[in-house]
């Protein structure tokens, strides 16, 4: 049977087709499809943030520990990243590393990983919103000097909140209202970045300002390899875009490998230039705003001026991880992990506006307690670093377990080191996680009593309440079965 539109005088719409046109336009505001472009300007956000920031820390050890390490670290993620597309390739899935580890492994060590990453992304989040908060007020404190630590705290709450707000708001928004303002901000990093590298190529001068006296020994390298393998953390969440790119097992390895080659790039060209200038490389080490003194010399404003182009890097940071933790925490709450407030989203984005509000709170608590304990940002920093070791130590075993297991799976991308990118990305970050729990015991302590709650946890609760998510069930179910028949035979053998 045809339909047939009623006739309406000329000149006057019809008021169905106006209503159809809606629709599409309201479709196409909420789509969270993406190009290619995009999946590359999210990892801009997460990543590039992080080398504007935080770069600077490993300049104490000197130029030469500082730029080898970081090559050192680069090669170890691009190894990973090598191993996480394989697997993209074949099994997309948008629910972070856990879901290999939980697949191909064992879903108690997945839990663990979920925890760990949900962890990582929370405490960047809180670090880097309060470097932001404070950026203001710092400029406060240098025009009075009167201004105290119980003032501040003030200031922090009040900045955090509406940082938080602008974030989560983006997020629930969703579509393409979320991907333009990504985009926007994406540019902007990446301008300023470059602004900053090429605007100061006229003040370089290596022998004057990258020579110090620091001896170099086996002891200085490992104390500085966790500093520099922050250069690249985040690179990992780009397979969160699973479900939202095309062709995502063809995509996901395309846009990974790239970028992680092009932040190894941007992360050499921005510590050569940044310590080849004043005021040197060992002054800068100790700079919260380590980029603030190239753009008082580009723009020739004042120091205090030059803080504020520090804010879209943070921002970046803050925004891309709380992007993350949200495709991590629903996922995670699908599969049982998480209580199933964790699933509550809009309607019409699908974005998880409860753990988005219950991190927003998390975070601010950790900001309020760590303002007022000194040290609690740098453990905190380390407990990190140490919990993104973990996470991806297992997905490189996960990844040799799949290379071996699961060779007839079809993937659109197969890693050109194989199982030996995965043992060098295993031993780089085993060197990283020495670096750190072999100068500080008490990071080390506080990973193992993490590790011994998450267990208890998990057999406590998550075991009985855990269950496949329909996207698990849609990739990655072949694997749970192929793993659990591995697995028994493991244990009728061995134990029986």
């Amino acid at each position: 049977m045809t339909h047939v539109h009623p006739v309406h005088p000329e000149g006057e719409e019809n008021p169905s087709v106006k209503e159809e046109e809606k629709d599409e336009l309201f479709q196409w505001l909420v789509s969270s499809k993406i190009r290619h472009l995009d999946l590359f300007l999210i990892g801009v956000t997460i990543v590039i943030g992080g080398q504007i920031a935080g770069f600077n820390q490993s300049f104490e050890a000197g130029y030469a520990v500082s730029i080898s390490n970081t090559l050192f670290t680069g090669f170890g993620y691009l190894c990973l990243s090598f191993c996480l597309a394989e697997m993209s390739s074949a099994l997309p899935f948008s629910g972070g590393i856990y879901g290999f580890v939980r697949a191909f492994i064992h879903p108690w060590l997945g839990f663990l990983v979920s925890m760990f990453e949900l962890g990582l992304n929370l405490m960047y989040v809180a670090g880097s919103v309060y470097s932001l908060s404070l950026i203001p007020l710092s400029i406060l404190n240098h025009e009075d000097d009167q201004v105290t630590r119980d003032d501040e705290i003030v200031g922090i709450i009040i900045n955090s909140i509406i940082i938080y707000i602008i974030i989560i708001v983006t997020c629930i928004l969703g579509g393409k209202v979320f991907w333009v303002f990504n985009m926007i901000l994406s540019f902007l990093v990446l301008a300023l970045l470059f602004i900053y590298m090429f605007g100061s190529l006229p003040n370089v001068n290596y022998d004057r300002y990258a020579i110090s006296d620091q001896v170099v020994t086996t002891h200085t390298i490992f104390a500085y390899l966790a500093p520099s393998s922050g250069n690249y953390l985040g690179i990992q969440y780009l397979p969160l875009l699973s479900k939202d790119v095309e062709h995502p097992r063809k995509i996901i390895p395309q846009v990974m490998i790239w970028s992680m080659i092009f932040f190894i790039l941007t992360s050499i060209g921005l510590i050569t230039i940044s310590c080849s200038q004043a005021p040197g490389i060992v002054n800068l080490a100790q700079s919260p705003y380590p980029l603030s003194y190239g753009f008082q010399k580009i723009f020739n404003i004042s120091l205090e001026s030059a803080k504020w182009l520090s804010i879209p890097g943070l921002f970046s940071i803050a925004f891309g991880f709380t992007f993350s933790y949200a495709r991590q925490s629903l996922s995670m709450a699908e599969s049982g992990f998480l209580p199933k407030h964790f699933t509550y989203k809009t309607p019409y984005t699908g974005t998880p506006y409860f753990g988005l509000i219950f991190a927003a709170v998390l975070c601010l608590t950790i900001e309020i307690f760590g303002h007022y304990d000194t040290n609690f940002y740098q453990l905190m920093y380390k407990l990190s670093l140490l919990a993104a070791y973990f996470v991806f130590i297992s997905a490189c075993i996960a990844y040799i377990i799949f290379y071996f297991t699961y060779s007839s799976v079809a993937r659109e991308f197969r890693s050109p080191l194989g199982i030996y990118g995965a043992i060098c990305a295993i031993l780089i970050f085993m060197f990283c996680t020495a670096g750190i729990v072999g100068f500080d015991v008490e990071a080390l302590v506080l990973v193992g009593i993490d590790v011994v709650v998450g267990s208890i946890i998990y057999f406590t609760w998550v075991a009985q309440h855990q269950k496949f998510s329909k996207e698990e069930q849609d990739n990655l179910f072949k694997a749970y079965v192929i793993n659990g028949k591995r697995l028994k035979i493991f244990f009728l053998t061995f134990f029986y």
